[in-house]
C-alpha cells in the first residue's frame, strides 16, 4: 500500500510533486482511496507538492484518461513541475 510505505518514511527525504488522477465512475477503487493518499501526501513533511483531480465519468483505466482534456493535464503539470528550479 503506497499509504503504509509513506507512514513508514522518514521525515527527511523530499518528496516529489504527485498529481493524482481518479476517476468518478471506478467501481473498482474507490475514490475515498485517492483523497486518502492525497491526504497522506500533503500531510508528508517532505512534501514538494500534491495535486488531486477527479475525471467525471471516467471509470478505472478508462479510456478517459487518454482523452485530450487528461493528457493536456498531465502535459500542464509536467511542464510546471520540470520549469520549477527548486
Amino acid at each position: 500500500s503506497p499509504l503504509h510505505v509513506l507512514a513508514t518514511l522518514p521525515a527527511g527525504p523530499v518528496l516529489p510533486p504527485f498529481l493524482i488522477m481518479h476517476g468518478d465512475a471506478d467501481t473498482f477503487i474507490a475514490p475515498t482511496q485517492s483523497q486518502r493518499l492525497h491526504a497522506a501526501l500533503a500531510a508528508h513533511p517532505g512534501n514538494s507538492g500534491v495535486t488531486f483531480e477527479i475525471l467525471p465519468g471516467a471509470g478505472h483505466g478508462s479510456g478517459a484518461f487518454q482523452e485530450d482534456a487528461a493528457a493536456q493535464r498531465v502535459a500542464q503539470f509536467l511542464a510546471e513541475v520540470l520549469a520549477d528550479p527548486s
